[in-house]
Formats: C-alpha cells, structure tokens, sequence
C-alpha cells in the first residue's frame, strides 16, 4: 500500500482457474516479481485435484511462496467442489480456511 495524500491506494491481483501447469508457474512468478501488489484473490477452479488429494498437495507447493508473501483469499469454483467423490468441499475447507466465520457473514 502507498500513501497518496489522505489516501492509500491498494493494489491487488485476480486469478482464477489457475491449476498446475507450466502457466501457472509464469503466473505466479509475475506476481511475486511485481512488488506493489498488498493482497490475491483466488476467483475458485483452483488445484483442479478432482478428489486427488496429492493433487491438492501439489498445489500448495506450487503456490507456497506466493501464498507465504501476500495475503491470499480464495473463493470456490465448481472444480473445488468435488461432489462426485462424495467430499463437498472438504479438501478445500481442510486446505483454505477462510475468515468468514469471524465476519459474522
């Protein structure tokens, strides 16, 4: 964050569906090479572990520096939700926790 005056401007990124691939790899490397950015939104679609949860894990060694960096905020998309192995977001919540419990939202 930089002071502006009497304001602060804030700057964030946005990703989305980034999975583990080689372009995730460059993705997440200009983000941690672009040092004005205060926080990350994650959009969902995120590890595309499809009820693999080494896949999960692989994906947090992808993203460990990024998500050690900054401050990290995801939300689901409909790969994260893995009804089809009968685990509605466990591997998610288990791996992401998020604050909205203290939010009272």
């Amino acid at each position: 964050a930089k002071l502006s005056g009497k304001e602060q401007l804030i700057s964030m990124a946005v990703i989305g569906d980034l999975g583990q691939t080689h372009y995730s790899n460059t993705t997440i490397q200009q983000i941690l090479h672009h040092p004005d950015i205060d926080f990350l939104v994650h959009v969902g679609d995120i590890s595309y572990a499809d009820c693999d949860p080494q896949r999960w894990d692989s994906w947090g060694d992808l993203v460990n520096d990024l998500s050690a960096s900054i401050p990290y905020m995801t939300g689901v998309g409909n790969h994260d939700v893995e009804d089809r192995c009968g685990a509605s977001f466990q591997a998610y919540n288990n791996r992401l926790p998020m604050p909205f419990a203290d939010s009272g939202s």
